[in-house]
């Protein structure tokens, strides 16, 4: 989830095109970000591939996935 929502926090782009992205609605989108949604694999394969990365986190990601996840979360602020 946290590497997910790195690469969503990353990407230039709004929610209708990661809905058209991932071929889902925006209803869909939302559930995504906000951690409804468990299975999260081939959404971050897709946004990977769009944004010309690898899916595998380098430790530099990792910690600015660190970082953007305690922004949004009160629990680990």
């Amino acid at each position: 989830l946290i590497h997910f929502l790195g690469l969503i926090d990353r990407f230039d782009g709004d929610d209708a095109e990661l809905a058209r992205l991932f071929a889902v609605s925006r209803t869909t989108v939302w559930r995504l970000k906000n951690g409804k949604i468990r299975k999260l694999g081939k959404y971050v394969d897709a946004l990977s591939q769009a944004m010309g990365r690898s899916h595998h986190a380098t430790i530099e990601t990792a910690i600015e996935d660190l970082a953007i996840w305690a922004r949004r979360s009160s629990e680990v602020r």
